[in-house]
């Protein structure tokens, strides 16, 4: 059986194509019946699994068919053809293919793809804040390497290649050196510190001891604000000082490898470890991994309370005091950030970035639910009823 997976590339960040089938490309004189159409996932995936997912389906040929110009695919290709013992792994473009690949697909065929509008720019700088901060989503698994940061451009070729196969397939490398010409078989997206418009590592991010952050924290948790002046958009290292447990990232000194910018934690003194051995001494470290919905809603506050710039800017979470007592949680419970800007209250829907201005029988509501003490509520205001919340949840649910 013969593996297909349609893909396009954009500033090399592999994206699925998921409105073409089969039949919009393959040559005429081709039985679709040999072949499989494959949707995987290239951002939760490592180069690894993809290995043993082939092996598993007994794939002989693997094709990626790439809608796009090829520029980091064909690196892929060799680099799994690497370490493939029971499939080979092919690609063709819209400008190149190969004698394999040629037999199934119609190249002209990819040309009249309408490709989708770019967000590759966006991703990259969303990823390259992850991997100074620290913040993922938590649907990337533990052992799994998203980023790696390298000090100087010469150590990129003397990782171990045990390192890059843990990798996701859509992972990142970040060179703190300028842009220069090279050139490399490393399957990365690589990112060096002038490479994008939109991030500079020192406009971006601040640095701040652990003290200094859990201060922040307590302030916040008394009043609800968040003193956004001088402020940037992101905390050096900031899932490591809380100990969240949420770091998918290496960063590789000229004196080893570490699990963190500021070089609190090292892992090898030898930047050629194994992955095993890597995995081995982060074993040893100490890992609180808690789960505190504070520490992980509060960047998002922090970038919140950047862009509105408001003197009088107060946060209703369930972490702060309002109107009700604050609480503890290990998640934050809502798609909701409510809170009030010059006398006015407002609500962000967040998966769909909208906010709508709200009243302050509204704001009572979704404190109260978030709090749980919704009876509290209640017994304290009569304009709160069943019928009130039933609706208002009924609202929130509609966006």
């Amino acid at each position: 059986m013969i593996g297909i997976t349609l893909v396009e590339e954009s500033n090399h960040v592999l994206r699925n194509v998921e409105d073409a089938a089969l039949s919009d490309i393959v040559k005429e004189d081709v039985s679709i019946e040999e072949l499989s159409l494959d949707t995987y996932d290239f951002d939760t995936n490592t180069f690894l699994d993809l290995l043993e997912y082939t092996e598993f389906q007994e794939y002989t040929d693997y094709i990626f068919v790439n809608f796009s110009k090829s520029k980091r695919v064909p690196k892929i290709i060799s680099f799994l053809n690497t370490f493939s013992e029971s499939t080979r792994f092919h690609s063709i473009s819209i400008e190149d293919g190969g004698n394999f690949a040629d037999q199934y697909v119609d190249r002209t065929k990819l040309q009249n793809y309408e490709k989708k509008s770019d967000s590759s720019e966006l991703i990259l700088k969303n990823g390259l804040m992850a991997l100074f901060t620290g913040i993922y989503p938590r649907i990337f698994r533990k052992n799994i390497i998203k980023h790696i940061y390298f000090e100087q451009l010469s150590d990129v070729e003397h990782l171990h290649s045990s390192v890059y196969l843990n990798c996701a397939i859509n992972h990142g490398l970040y060179i703190d050196e300028l842009e220069k010409d090279w050139s490399s078989e490393i399957p990365s997206i690589i990112t060096f510190k002038d490479s994008l418009q939109t991030f500079s590592k020192e406009s971006e991010l601040e640095e701040c001891s652990e003290k200094e952050l859990l201060k922040q924290l307590e302030n916040f948790q008394e009043n609800g604000t968040i003193a956004w002046q001088e402020r940037k958009n992101g905390i050096i290292d900031y899932a490591q000082m809380l100990s969240l447990g949420l770091e998918r990232r290496l960063f590789i000194y000229t004196d080893g490898i570490y699990l963190d910018y500021q070089r609190t934690s090292k892992l090898s003194s030898l930047i050629n470890s194994t992955f095993s051995e890597i995995e081995l001494a982060n074993s040893r470290l100490s890992h609180k991994n808690k789960k505190n919905g504070l520490y992980e809603v509060y960047p998002l506050l922090v970038s919140i309370a950047k862009s509105l710039e408001d003197m009088h800017l107060t946060f209703i979470t369930p972490f702060n005091k309002h109107r009700f007592d604050s609480i503890q949680l290990e998640n934050y419970p809502s798609e909701w950030i409510v809170f009030s800007a010059s006398d006015t209250y407002f609500a962000l829907h967040v998966p769909s970035n909208r906010t709508f201005e709200v009243n302050q029988l509204f704001v009572e509501i979704f404190e109260a639910q978030i709090k749980e003490c919704i009876e509290l509520a209640k017994s304290k205001n009569g304009e709160i009823t069943d019928t009130v919340i039933e609706e208002q949840k009924e609202l929130m649910l509609s966006v």
